[in-house]
């Protein structure tokens, strides 16, 4: 496990949390029954650690969830964009609705515009924008340049590359013969 900032903060934020609410149980066990200070004392630490502890798993876990989801939406972004053409990018709702929910944008309409001036884009200067490379290395920096999301993620994402998607995720672009060695 690494160690980094965002541990030792958010080990002082778990403890603080412990310690106030501990607090808050061990005073109202005290005002409400007076004469078992010392048994209401370890309970409501006990509470207290119980309680923190299963707050942050269940916040793990439900950060965990939207990174699945949202790893789910890039698969399925990138899926549509390998079939979509930069020049029919306005009319494709599919994929302008799909760059949508993956960019979690307040409006629609802010993607719609992002295709529309990708699509408006003359030939000589479209060589600045989606690199000439693959196609499926096309297909996600055409999803990056609709949501403002790193490409490397997006293909990392449609292509499993760090093994972090589970087993049965699908995988768009299976690894070509001469690059599994």
């Amino acid at each position: 496990m690494k160690v980094d900032h965002r541990i030792g903060v958010g080990t002082i934020y778990l403890a603080s949390i412990a310690v106030w609410l501990f607090l808050v149980l061990a005073s109202l066990s005290a005002w409400l029954a007076p004469e078992a200070s010392v048994l209401a004392t370890l309970a409501a630490f006990g509470l207290a650690v119980i309680a923190t502890w299963w707050a942050r798993t269940w916040i793990k876990h439900q950060k965990d969830e939207v990174e699945r989801e949202k790893r789910s939406l890039a698969i399925e972004a990138v899926q549509k964009a390998l079939s979509t053409d930069l020049s029919r990018g306005t009319v494709d709702g599919g994929l302008i609705d799909s760059c949508f929910k993956l960019a979690n944008e307040k409006e629609r309409e802010i993607i719609a515009k992002r295709a529309q001036f990708y699509a408006g884009i003359d030939r000589d200067s479209s060589i600045y924008y989606p690199p000439g490379v693959s196609k499926e290395q096309a297909a996600c920096h055409l999803v990056a340049l609709l949501t403002d999301l790193p490409p490397r993620w997006l293909f990392d994402c449609a292509t499993n590359r760090r093994g972090d998607m589970p087993e049965k995720s699908p995988v768009l672009f299976p690894p070509h013969a001469d690059e599994v060695r």
